[in-house]
């Protein structure tokens, strides 16, 4: 008996210690956390001011009691069942200003009220706000009833695609995601962007408080179909790091009359390597940090009438001609602003020259009322 005594007074405090981490049924205490991840809405996502639902999956060692919701830090409910690791709440988001960010936080808590969170941020999307964040590889239409619609990244319009935008849309570029759209870069693809003297399209900045060079601009490549037309347009605020707003390259063609290209962070409208404009007609380029425009000696012949270059940044309301050759005859208008001719090469300028023994002729035309700056083109050749 005295040696069950000395036994008992010996491991009584590792009993009582071993209970103290146990819980009321005997088994080891828990101190592990649950795991918890918020499955809808994504995070940076846009929601409508209506309905929300909100999405968790939570996980326990032994059990999860309930799942809590947030909104910008008051909790809006919670769900004590989940089905198959899912709880669920819907956000009454109904009221909430357009184009405002909120947090979305989610509390998981187990049987031993262990603890653990996720949250988001989340946006309340414009009424009628299209997001378009893909390449366009089939015709497509944009309309007015989904403005604005918002470029977030850079996308192409290719694989024989043509996207067609309606007369009256709104196009806003993400800023400093160097949002923008290429069209025909390897292979085929169309813009129609037609639109009317009371319903005009207008490509511009998503910003609060736009910005020249907020967003990249509108790429033409050598897969651009013919039938690419922009009339009655408003391009705005493109052109980031200095880059032409408006750039047909490799032998892309576009058509453009009654558009307006302003506040560009580099050139307005820039050529390149027999990329081009045709049937120019009622063009204002104006408010841009570089030219208005820069072309090719060839294409020139493409400027028609009633075109205006001028309100643009401190001695740049100029047309700025690369050397180059001229192989087909035109006549070059006067524009009411200077040619000035600017040789890349050594001894380079503008050579008119035949094509297969076909003479090639120019034919400069001289106003009175604005007389074109002919000794720029004889000085600089």
């Amino acid at each position: 008996m005295r040696r069950l005594s000395w036994l008992l007074v010996l491991f009584a405090p590792l009993m009582l210690a071993s209970c103290g981490d146990d819980d009321d049924h005997g088994n080891p205490a828990d101190t592990a956390d649950p795991a918890v991840t918020i499955l809808t809405p994504l995070n940076h996502a846009s929601v409508p001011p209506a309905d929300v639902l909100i999405q968790a999956q939570a996980t326990d060692n032994r059990e999860v009691a309930r799942v809590e919701f947030f909104v910008d830090g008051t909790q809006i409910g919670e769900d004590a069942a989940g089905v198959a690791d899912v709880y669920e709440y819907t956000w009454d988001a109904s009221g909430l200003e357009p184009a405002s960010e909120h947090t979305i936080r989610v509390r998981a808590i187990d049987t031993s009220d262990n603890a653990a969170e996720a949250s988001i941020t989340v946006g309340i999307i414009v009424s009628g706000m299209t997001i378009h964040a893909t390449d366009i590889t089939q015709d497509e239409t944009w309309s007015p009833s989904g403005n604005p619609h918002v470029v977030t990244v850079p996308i192409s319009v290719w694989e024989g695609a043509t996207l067609t935008i309606l007369p009256g849309c709104r196009v806003e570029f993400e800023p400093d995601r160097n949002a923008g759209i290429s069209v025909g870069w390897t292979t085929a693809g169309a813009i129609s962007a037609v639109g009317t003297p009371l319903q005009p399209i207008t490509f511009t900045s998503r910003a609060a408080a736009p910005q020249r060079g907020d967003w990249g601009g509108l790429l033409f490549h050598d897969g651009t179909l013919a039938t690419t037309h922009f009339s009655y347009c408003t391009i705005e605020y493109g052109g980031a790091g200095g880059t032409a707003t408006v750039y047909p390259a490799w032998g892309a063609i576009v058509r453009m009359d009654h558009c307006t290209v302003r506040q560009g962070a580099g050139p307005g409208i820039s050529y390149e390597h027999g990329g081009h404009v045709e049937q120019f007609n009622h063009n204002t380029i104006t408010t841009c940090a570089g030219c208005p425009l820069e072309t090719e000696p060839e294409y020139v012949r493409h400027l028609g009438a009633g075109n205006s270059f001028t309100g643009n940044d401190a001695g740049m309301d100029k047309i700025l001609l690369y050397d180059g050759v001229m192989v087909t005859s035109g006549t070059w208008h006067n524009q009411g602003v200077p040619y000035e001719v600017a040789p890349v090469n050594e001894g380079g300028g503008i050579f008119v020259t035949p094509t297969e023994g076909t003479p090639a002729i120019l034919t400069i035309v001289h106003a009175r009322r604005a007389p074109s700056r002919v000794s720029d083109l004889i000085c600089a050749c």
